[in-house]
C-alpha cells in the first residue's frame, strides 16, 4: 500500500476519485433544496407520483354553486359593537332589510349602512374572485422577492410519522386501485402517532419544525413588504392572512398535498364517498395582538378541512368541535389544542371554532379540499343542492405526473 501511494499516478487517480465524490455531494445538497423546479426525491411514500384512483388535481376553482354569491356572509362587528351574524345577501338592500327585520330594529342607521357596507364589499369579492386572484398572483410574481423555496413541499418537510401513515395506506391498495374495507379509521389510529380527537376528526404530526420555521419567514416577510391590496380578507371571518394561490403555492404544494395525501387519507379515514378531491381553497389565518383574537363558531366551504398549526409561541386558540352541521351544534365541545406541525383532519361540516389566543402570535395554514364530483353527486358543500361544473370532465383525466 506504502509503494502504491508514492507512485504520483496513483496519487492522482485517488485525488480525481475523491474530488469527482464530492463534488456529487455538494451538487446532490443544492440541488435537493435550492432547485424549484425539481420534484422530490422518492422513495417509500412518493410525492411525485399520482395513483389512478384519484382526480388529477385542477388547483383552485371558485365554487360554481349560487350560494357562493347569495349565502353565507358573516359580519363581526358593526361599528364598535360585535354582532358575529351569519347572513345572506343577495345585493337587494330592501330584501336583506326584510329578511332580517327583526334583528336590524335594534341596529343605529349608523350600523346599519356599515352592515350594508361590509355586504355590498363582500359581495363585490366574490363576484370577482376569478379575476383578482390571477391579478394578484400575477403582481406578486412581478414585485414580490421569495426569501425561501418554502412553496415547494419536498419529503424532508414532512414528519415521520406521515411517511409511515401513508405507506401503510398504500401497502394494502388492491390490484383494482382501491382501500380493502378494513382500512378504516379504526384501523389507522395510533398508526404514524394519528389520534382521533372526536367522531370525524383527526389529528397527526405533518410539518417538520424547521419547515413551519421556513413557512412562517415567508409569510412574516411577505406581510411586512408587500402591497396592503395584496393582503385582502381570505374570507368574510378571517381578516388576517393571505391566500397561499395567490403566492403561488398551488402546483407545488397544495395541489400536492391534496392529490399525494388528503385523497388516500381521506378514503381511509371517511370513505370513497369522499375521496374524489380535486380542487381548493388554501390560505393561512393569523391570531394575536394585533391581529384576529378568535373564531366564531361555524362550518367550512369545503368537503375536507386539513388544519396545520406552524407557529410556536403562543397560548391558547384551542380549537372546538360541536358535531355535524346536520344537527344542532353540541352544548359540550371537544376541545383541542394545537401543536406546532400537527395537522388537524375533519369534514368541513363539521361545526367549530377556535377560542381566543391569550397571548403570542398565532399563524395556521387552512387546506379547504373540494370535490366537484361530489357536489355533482351529493350536494353543495354548503348548502346542500347539486352542482354542476364544466371542469368535471377534465378532473377525471389523471397525468402521470405532476407539473
Amino acid at each position: 500500500m506504502y509503494i502504491l501511494l508514492q507512485d504520483p499516478w496513483t496519487l492522482l487517480g485517488i485525488s480525481i476519485v475523491i474530488g469527482s465524490a464530492l463534488l456529487w455531494l455538494v451538487i446532490v445538497f443544492v440541488t435537493s433544496d435550492m432547485r424549484e423546479d425539481s420534484l422530490p426525491e422518492v422513495y417509500g411514500f412518493r410525492l411525485g407520483s399520482l395513483h389512478p384512483s384519484y382526480p388529477a388535481p385542477m388547483g383552485q376553482l371558485t365554487p360554481k354553486c349560487p350560494c357562493f354569491l347569495d349565502n353565507n356572509y358573516f359580519i363581526n362587528t358593526i361599528g364598535e359593537r360585535k354582532i358575529q351574524m351569519h347572513l345572506d345577501f343577495t345585493g337587494d338592500s330592501e330584501v336583506f332589510c326584510k329578511q332580517y327585520a327583526r334583528d336590524i330594529r335594534k341596529w343605529s342607521s349608523q350600523e346599519l349602512d356599515d352592515a350594508l357596507a361590509q355586504l355590498r364589499k363582500e359581495r363585490s369579492f366574490r363576484m370577482n374572485a376569478d379575476h383578482r386572484l390571477e391579478e394578484h398572483r400575477s403582481r406578486i410574481q412581478r414585485e414580490y422577492t421569495f426569501i425561501t423555496n418554502c412553496r415547494l413541499l419536498q419529503l424532508h418537510h414532512l414528519r415521520p410519522e406521515v411517511h409511515t401513515i401513508m405507506n401503510t395506506i398504500e401497502e394494502t391498495w388492491t390490484t383494482d386501485g382501491r382501500l380493502p374495507p378494513y382500512v378504516s379509521a379504526d384501523f389507522l389510529v395510533g398508526i404514524g402517532r394519528l389520534i382521533q380527537v372526536t367522531d370525524g376528526v383527526f389529528a397527526f404530526p405533518f410539518f417538520t419544525n424547521e419547515y413551519c420555521t421556513k413557512l412562517e419567514t415567508e409569510l412574516i416577510n411577505f406581510r411586512a413588504v408587500a402591497s396592503s391590496d395584496l393582503q385582502e380578507n381570505v374570507n368574510s371571518m378571517n381578516r388576517y392572512g393571505v391566500s397561499l394561490h395567490e403566492l403561488g403555492f398551488s402546483p407545488t404544494f397544495s395541489d400536492v398535498i391534496m392529490t399525494n395525501i388528503a385523497n388516500p387519507l381521506t378514503e381511509a379515514l371517511f370513505g370513497a364517498e369522499y375521496s374524489t378531491l380535486d380542487n381548493h381553497k388554501c390560505f393561512t389565518v393569523e391570531y394575536g395582538e394585533d391581529d384576529d383574537k378568535d373564531l366564531s363558531l361555524h362550518y367550512d366551504n369545503s368537503l375536507i378541512t386539513v388544519n396545520v398549526c406552524i407557529s410556536a409561541d403562543f397560548e391558547g386558540g384551542e380549537l372546538q368541535f360541536f358535531g355535524h352541521k346536520r344537527k344542532p351544534p353540541l352544548k359540550s365541545p371537544i376541545t383541542y389544542p394545537h401543536r406546532r406541525g400537527w395537522a388537524v383532519i375533519h369534514l368541513g361540516a363539521a361545526w367549530h371554532r377556535a377560542l381566543p389566543t391569550r397571548s403570542g402570535h398565532r399563524t395556521n395554514i387552512i387546506m379547504w379540499f373540494r370535490s366537484q364530483r361530489h357536489a355533482r353527486d351529493f350536494g353543495c358543500d354548503m348548502c346542500g343542492k347539486p352542482v354542476r361544473s364544466n371542469n368535471i370532465n377534465a378532473a377525471e383525466t389523471r397525468p402521470t405526473e405532476l407539473s
